[in-house]
């Protein structure tokens, strides 16, 4: 239902007066538009609306104004710009000091339940991170200035010797030997060289060592040659100027000249932990010396000197002269 108010004209005389009716929307928005056209009129008469005509437009604009249905989402905009950075927070308050280590040393007679080092002593240590123990060390074998190798210690060196045909050499030790080597604890390991085998012979004849020597009690192996053979007895000087012959425990089992011949290492010349004894990693049992050659003819003598000697004295005869007179290995000698 629409309602249009009294619209005075100039000096306060009523022009026109409206009754109620129902006439609908297109019946009011068509009195608006009058309303609109005459204001114009009016406003266009005297220059402005007077205040109680602005009160009366709005009343009417406000009487008619509906809620439509809600539009389409529009699109969305565009980012705006970064804002400016922001100051610097308030610095935050101090932490607290940290906590010193602190360690209380105790006697082998005084550690604390369970004996964390075994009697031996040590010092507890206590952080923020709990408690923990250092121990001392377990006693060291007792030693002396100029004293002698210790009991079942190893003392290893290379020795390395090129001149004449015939020569003796001493090669010194750090250590001196509580006692001298014999000659039957000292072990020449790992020869090679070639000879001849005959089946069913036991001697391997025309014997020329490339390197060290062959030593009687040392496994062999090569073409012919049974598993686990060893040498019972030798003679002549295995060079090419006086060849050698060896004599196996096995028989061969075919013929052949020239054949390749490696000597193994004894066992007292190995201590059966890794890695396996080599030149590279002499080893040699208790009261034992072990010579383990890389380059030329091992001494035809050895001996291993006692307390104010030199250490070794190697000696090289002239029958054991080859083109090329250096010789060259290690040595490991361990107290008995």
């Amino acid at each position: 239902m629409g309602y249009a108010p009294d619209i005075p004209k100039r000096g306060g005389t009523k022009l026109l007066s409206m009754k109620r009716a129902k006439f609908g929307l297109p019946g009011a928005i068509s009195v608006l538009a009058l309303v609109f056209a005459m204001l114009g009129g009016a406003y266009a008469a005297s220059g402005a609306l007077t205040g109680k005509q602005k009160k009366e437009v709005k009343a009417i604009a406000k009487s008619f104004q509906g809620t439509g249905p809600a539009g389409s989402p529009g699109p969305q905009g565009l980012p705006g710009a970064p804002g400016a950075a922001g100051k610097d927070g308030v610095p935050g308050t101090p932490g607290k000091d940290g906590q010193s280590v602190t360690g209380t040393p105790f006697g082998p007679g005084e550690e604390p339940a369970g004996e964390p080092c075994e009697g031996r002593g040590g010092a507890k240590l206590v952080s923020v991170s709990g408690t923990s123990y250092l121990c001392n060390g377990e006693e060291g074998s007792p030693w002396a200035v100029n004293g002698t190798l210790p009991s079942g210690a190893t003392e290893t060196g290379n020795y390395a010797i090129s001149g004449a045909e015939s020569l003796a050499v001493a090669i010194p030790f750090s250590i001196p030997l509580p006692a001298p080597v014999p000659s039957s604890k000292t072990k020449a390991n790992e020869g090679s060289g070639v000879g001849n085998v005959t089946l069913g012979n036991t001697n391997i004849e025309n014997v020329v060592a490339n390197v060290g020597k062959f030593e009687v009690g040392g496994t062999i192996s090569g073409a012919g040659i049974p598993p686990n053979a060893t040498i019972t007895a030798k003679s002549g000087g295995f060079t090419e100027a006086n060849k050698g012959t060896l004599t196996l425990s096995a028989a061969a089992t075919e013929t052949a000249a020239e054949v390749p011949l490696t000597e193994g290492v004894f066992p007292e010349c190995d201590n059966g932990v890794a890695p396996d004894p080599s030149p590279f990693n002499p080893e040699a049992d208790p009261g034992y010396a072990c010579i383990f050659p890389t380059v030329g003819m091992l001494p035809t003598s050895s001996a291993f000197m006692p307390v104010g000697a030199p250490g070794a004295q190697f000696t090289w005869s002239s029958a054991q002269a080859t083109a090329t007179p250096s010789r060259t290995g290690s040595i490991a000698v361990t107290a008995p």
